[in-house]
């Protein structure tokens, strides 16, 4: 007797639609910039002064986790390569892999990863599904 079987599903380190960087708006680029990584051009991969606000406001809040300090890379190494475990241990390693990514990679290249693998909320990763989701657009347009 010959069992079927299904797949569950995949994993993948994509988890949104990719679209190159020059498809994507360089408003919705400057503003996620702004809002996430504002040394992001300038950094090694990491922020010191990202890192030292995390810890003060670990040891303010009793080791209560209440925001990150994470530049735009080392949110790419933790959704492409980590679990979204918040450990001390992960953060190190976090740490190295965006390191070695700002060595490997340019950081236009490191925006387009990113933000073809940002989460939106919803459900929803990646600019494109999100320009889908939330305002309708299909197809990605060049807009400066």
């Amino acid at each position: 007797m010959t069992k079927a079987i299904k797949k569950a599903g995949e994993l993948y380190a994509q988890k949104g639609t990719y679209v190159d960087l020059n498809a994507i708006s360089k408003s919705v680029q400057d503003a996620v910039i702004s809002t996430e990584d504002r040394t992001f051009y300038t950094n090694p991969g990491f922020s010191i002064k990202g890192i030292l606000r995390s810890a003060v406001s670990l040891v303010i809040h009793r080791g209560e986790i209440t925001g990150g300090g994470s530049t735009i890379t080392q949110q790419l190494a933790k959704n492409t390569l980590l679990t979204q475990k918040q450990t001390i241990m992960r953060k190190a390693q976090e740490i190295f892999l965006a390191v070695q990514l700002n060595k490997v990679y340019s950081k236009q290249d490191i925006l387009a990863m990113y933000l073809n693998n940002a989460y939106f909320g919803n459900g929803i990763w990646g600019v494109q599904d999100a320009a889908k989701r939330y305002f309708n657009k299909r197809e990605p347009t060049r807009c400066q």
